[in-house]
């Protein structure tokens, strides 16, 4: 966007790039859902399940197990029909050995439960038939299963190639069936679900956030520089401990930030005498921010009242030292759409951005009233920045490293540049 010289504004958040780095950085600062998550979904999967199988059940089954065996006529011959596992699921199912069955049992039960709760089949040894029966009485269980091992005796009577089948082990116990403890599985499960579904929730976020973060975003989405990014941290807490006058001694390698924005100040405004700063949010709080500007203007002017002490610049040639030079701060646009009349009046505005609170429609109402007035947008100051993101962002070991850099005497002014990014 061309700064005042269309009465047209075009915001290209739809369009803009996915800032990777950003993302990522994004992910890290939410890494604590993604744990929350991810714990949550565990104990929710292993509660459900556990309530499920071992809380919530109103009757436990019970199995009985016996086996029998068979002695073939004519030994055991491959085409023989008994050896066979499914013919004798069949067979315990069969009409006779119900009948038969039926003819044991004195308890009322009907010929579908006797199916329902029998099975048979062989083991590794074919001169052997395993017969489990499963209810949820006990007593009831036993009592088919010996039924059962009666009938099968009586039917091996009429069986081919069958000459006897006798009780090898009596089913005159029931146990409770163990249901398989799958706890932890659940929880591992749930744990997984939870962690993509936070992820998908974080990613989904950043998707649609449109908060500005760091200075590319807000001057690829609108199209104005950033003069530069104020961090939200101990800002007022500096401010008030150096009212008082005291000396402190900061790291020069944390005074980077406001020296760019006294010398983007100074690109960005030049020409300008009358400049307006401008707040976009709802309810911010620019005091400090609007002070980082006024400071700039004020060191512009030490270094022009210099020059002209040194003889390096004539009186009738200073800029920012003129009587005209104005820089005023008026109501937040958002808040105040009349403070749109005030930007007008100005050779420039310099928008005042609050950082990371989902204010991307905000931005777009205060930047399409300023250009539809043809204000001239001079460029942007983004204020409350999250330091640790933006420490990671921008991160430079030169910038940062305090071992290069000697501690030194500061006044008042500087040591409050340690809260500017």
């Amino acid at each position: 966007m061309e700064q005042g010289s269309k009465n047209m504004f075009s915001c290209k958040y739809g369009n803009e790039p996915a800032d990777l780095k950003l993302l990522l950085i994004y992910f890290i600062k939410r890494i604590r859902f993604l744990i929350y998550f991810t714990v949550f979904g565990a104990l929710i999967f292993a509660s459900l399940y556990y309530m499920k199988t071992f809380v919530f059940v109103d009757e436990h089954e019970y199995v009985a197990t016996g086996e029998l065996y068979l002695v073939y006529a004519d030994d055991v011959r491959l085409d023989n029909v008994y050896i066979n596992d499914y013919t004798w699921q069949n067979l315990v199912k069969s009409d006779k050995a119900v009948e038969y069955a039926m003819g044991e049992i004195y308890s009322n039960v009907t010929e579908e439960e006797l199916r329902e709760s029998v099975t048979a089949g062989l083991v590794s040894d074919v001169r052997f038939v395993t017969l489990t029966v499963k209810t949820k009485d006990p007593e009831l269980c036993v009592e088919i299963a010996q039924a059962y091992q009666a009938a099968i005796k009586k039917l091996g009577e009429e069986m081919v190639d069958i000459e006897a089948i006798t009780v090898f082990t009596d089913a005159d116990t029931a146990e409770e069936v163990k249901v398989d403890n799958r706890i932890a599985r659940m929880a591992i499960t749930g744990g997984v679900i939870g962690f993509i579904l936070s992820f998908f929730w974080i990613t989904l976020q950043y998707v649609f956030d449109d908060s500005v973060y760091v200075a590319s975003q807000f001057e690829r989405r609108f199209g104005v520089p950033v003069i530069g990014i104020s961090l939200k941290t101990k800002g007022n807490e500096t401010i008030n401990e150096n009212l008082v006058g005291q000396k402190k001694r900061v790291d020069k390698s944390r005074l980077w930030g406001r020296q760019a924005i006294k010398l983007n100040y100074a690109v960005f405004t030049k020409g300008c005498k009358k400049i307006v700063a401008a707040d976009t949010s709802l309810n911010g709080k620019t005091e400090f921010a609007f002070g980082l500007l006024r400071d700039a203007k004020q060191k512009l002017e030490q270094d022009e009242l210099l020059a002209i002490a040194m003889g390096n610049m004539k009186e009738e040639d200073a800029f920012f030292t003129s009587d005209d030079y104005v820089l005023m701060k008026v109501p937040s646009i958002n808040e105040d759409a009349e403070a749109v009349v005030e930007c007008a009046k100005a050779d420039g505005v310099i928008l005042m951005v609050q950082a990371g609170t989902h204010n991307g429609k905000l931005l777009e109402r205060a930047m399409d009233l300023l250009v539809k007035q043809n204000c001239k947008i001079l460029g942007a100051l983004i204020y409350e920045g999250d330091a640790s993101l933006l420490k990671m962002y921008y991160y430079d070991p030169l910038l940062w490293k305090n071992t290069n850099h000697q501690d030194e005497e500061a006044d008042d002014d500087d040591f409050k540049f340690e809260d500017i990014f």
